[in-house]
């Protein structure tokens, strides 16, 4: 799932923050982007957003990624959180490519112009970046600490509605002319979702330390509430005091329907299989013990 979004991934343990989007950190809830520097923390950026828990659109229940499109699977994602066809993301127009040669490697050109103001997102896969050089307007892009030699991603700026832009890409992979490549964020339409969601979040009252969240919520009408915590048989849901059906959803988070009224919403995730385990530790526990004083007897008996 993060690397249908558009997260670098080594493997299925190992996940990076690199390749995190306004969209996406929307949907997880990261709330800031925190840089350290001379022993000092800096807040860079607000997302605004919405808690782990927040009402969507039925449409959450149809949607399905598709490989290797992950600027397209937020796009899409985010319509079905809304139950909308805007486009959140839209793919730049792109003029011309020139493509030429650079210390032995492939250099490629783009001239394009953005069709919305805000975020311009760069995301190709298979893709290098620790063996590729990108320059937005001349200025070099620095990409990450992180060795990203697969997929992520990128973030190559802010820019304004119909303002064109020259991106160059010095890398050993071939590229087309694909104006898929290159997409906005429309950042006004995106802060009306944002705004939408956080009126219509879980209000967290306990601790995200332990394993257990409690939170109360407000629906209107019948909804889906999104929860941003990856699917597992271990989680369970009470509405009110009541078990509810757990669905999974976006291939792998969690979703819950609600129906109109104010609730009080409790996860409780219990390990699976923990019961069976502590189960079989005790009776494994008293068969030793009862085997240790059998032949603890027998010794008796050999000594009489």
């Amino acid at each position: 799932m993060m690397r249908d979004l558009g997260y670098f991934n080594l493997n299925v343990r190992r996940i990076s923050y690199f390749g995190g989007t306004k969209i996406t950190n929307a949907l997880f809830g990261v709330y800031y982007r925190i840089r350290q520097w001379n022993n000092h923390y800096y807040v860079e950026e607000n997302y605004n957003a919405p808690t782990l828990g927040f009402l969507v659109d039925p449409d959450v229940y149809d949607f399905k990624m598709k490989a290797n499109q992950a600027l397209d699977n937020q796009n899409g994602l985010w319509q079905s959180l809304n139950g909308s066809s805007t486009s959140y993301l839209k793919n730049v127009l792109l003029t011309s490519m020139n493509q030429t040669t650079e210390k032995g490697k492939k250099a490629y050109t783009y001239q394009l112009v953005a069709r919305a103001s805000g975020p311009l997102y760069f995301y190709v896969t298979p893709f290098n970046y620790m063996n590729s050089r990108i320059y937005v307007n001349g200025k070099y892009i620095k990409t990450s600490s992180v060795n990203v030699f697969s997929a992520a991603t990128l973030r190559l700026g802010d820019f304004k509605r119909n303002q064109k832009v020259k991106v160059k890409i010095v890398t050993n992979k071939s590229l087309d002319l694909n104006p898929r490549y290159f997409q906005s964020l429309d950042q006004a339409k995106f802060d009306l979702t944002t705004d939408k969601f956080k009126r219509n979040e879980l209000k967290i009252k306990s601790d995200l330390n332990h394993d257990t969240v409690r939170g109360t919520i407000n629906v209107k009408q019948p909804s889906p509430l999104l929860l941003s915590i990856p699917y597992d048989n271990g989680w369970n849901v009470k509405v009110d005091g009541k078990k509810v059906k757990v669905h999974k959803v976006v291939s792998n988070l969690m979703a819950i329907n609600l129906q109109s009224g104010k609730h009080h919403v409790v996860l409780n995730y219990n390990v699976p299989g923990l019961k069976l385990g502590w189960l079989v530790s005790i009776v494994s526990v008293i068969l030793f013990i009862g085997f240790l004083l059998i032949n603890k007897s027998k010794d008796r008996l050999k000594k009489y």
